[in-house]
């Protein structure tokens, strides 16, 4: 069975390549790589995942070879590129040269390079290569296929045996994926398959429906409490701009009570565990996460708010307790220092501002909403859970934004009011 999935995948990306699709490619290497690992692993070429995302990085860039000059010279003096040096400086400077105060150097130079392997390099290459709108459309437009394909890996390929409902943690005994990449993968299609089944009137709209609802099931399957927010967050604003603002309020009201009956049903069919969680919030307080908090503010001031514990420094700051303090921003910042709290609140900043704008441009095409759309869900699913090397789909995610801002930046141009001067 690994290896007919093994084909298939092979069979779609060679697909892609004949139609110059390098886009829909590049979505498979860096938003879909724990998919491609485990095909490869029951296909019984196990440990060649690294090797497998990284010749996909590479067929990307002999597809955009003719155009690839250009993107890096149009990146420069751009004003979003301001973002992407600063950016780029300070993973470097974090990851490469500051040493983590630490007891274990070797682990923390595994940490250090699994970030440069998994995090840096990704964001390089979506920045390079998501150059044109062509690109990105291509990149946008397959979601809903590389989602598919994540759905028969996961019952087909893998199997729900062993999981308990009941039980979220038991996820990763029965099928080696964690809740929380098995929630941000479901957030991810479900947010794209709303868009496309919103703005694009096909046959593959009933298709749709059915990758949202099987998303729904496995969302709900995962207790991940941020990234259902963000995936609730997230189809509210695509609603919002795609029916409310377009003169279709009606439809958006039966919109959403079709959300709400099917997710009654979900909940009454089945026992998931994630309203418990959320029960648990009243007593907050006393939970390890709010700990976390607690004790990153204190690691932080103790350094006097400028030098950071360094990489894993959270990891021995704890005595081997806690691993991270589960928010991408206390964690940039306890363990980089100011330098890193400014890295982060920069990069969230900017980047909210993007998907609002991304929204609010009626001239770009619909499917390029989703990638402001799968990045706020994305922010507030790093926001409660992950470490900066978990959370590396959102940076990714961070980089498309980008490249959708700058593709389509003349958009915003066009739409500014003219002011002509009394003469």
């Amino acid at each position: 069975m690994g290896l007919l999935f093994l084909i298939l995948m092979l069979l779609a990306i060679s697909f892609f390549v004949l139609s110059k699709k390098s886009g829909a490619i590049l979505a498979l290497a860096v938003l879909f790589p724990d998919m491609s690992g485990i095909i490869l692993n029951r296909a019984g070429f196990e440990g060649l995942n690294m090797l497998f995302r990284y010749s996909l990085y590479i067929l990307v860039f002999v597809m955009n070879i003719d155009v690839l000059k250009y993107g890096i010279k149009r990146l420069w003096g751009n004003l979003t590129s301001i973002l992407f040096y600063a950016v780029i400086v300070t993973m470097v400077v974090l990851n490469l040269f500051i040493v983590g105060r630490a007891r274990n150097d070797t682990d923390v130079a595994d940490f250090q390079m699994n970030v440069i392997l998994r995090v840096f390099v990704p964001y390089v290459v979506v920045l390079l290569t998501l150059i044109n709108k062509k690109n990105v459309m291509d990149f946008c437009k397959s979601l809903p296929i590389w989602g598919l394909m994540f759905y028969a890996v996961f019952f087909l390929l893998i199997g729900m045996g062993g999981i308990v409902i009941e039980d979220r943690m038991t996820i990763e005994e029965a099928t080696g994926i964690g809740p929380i990449e098995l929630s941000r993968f479901s957030g991810l299609i479900i947010v794209s398959c709303t868009v496309f089944l919103i703005d694009y009137k096909s046959k593959l709209q009933p298709a749709y429906i059915a990758l949202i609802l099987i998303g729904m099931f496995l969302l709900f399957l995962s207790s991940q409490r941020g990234t259902i927010i963000g995936v609730a967050f997230s189809v509210l604003l695509v609603l919002y701009y795609f029916l409310a603002r377009r003169g279709r309020p009606g439809t958006l009201v039966i919109a959403l009570g079709f959300l709400v009956i099917i997710s009654l049903l979900l909940l009454e069919q089945f026992h998931f565990s994630f309203l418990s969680r959320f029960v648990e919030l009243e007593e907050i307080e006393e939970s390890n996460r709010f700990f976390d908090y607690g004790f990153s503010w204190a690691a932080f001031s103790q350094n006097h708010y400028f030098w950071g514990l360094g990489s894993m420094g959270y990891y021995y700051y704890m005595d081997e307790l806690r691993s991270y303090p589960h928010n991408f921003v206390l964690e940039q910042m306890v363990e980089y220092g100011i330098v890193g709290l400014v890295f982060a609140i920069t990069l969230l900043l900017q980047c909210i501002r993007i998907s609002f704008r991304l929204f609010r441009n009626f001239k770009c095409p619909g499917a390029i909403k989703t990638v402001p759309a799968m990045w706020i869900m994305m922010l507030a699913s790093v926001l409660v859970s992950g470490s900066f090397l978990s959370n590396a789909s959102f940076m990714v995610l961070t980089a498309t934004l980008l490249s959708v801002d700058y593709c389509y930046k003349d958009d915003y141009e066009q739409q500014k009011p003219v002011v002509h001067k009394r003469t």
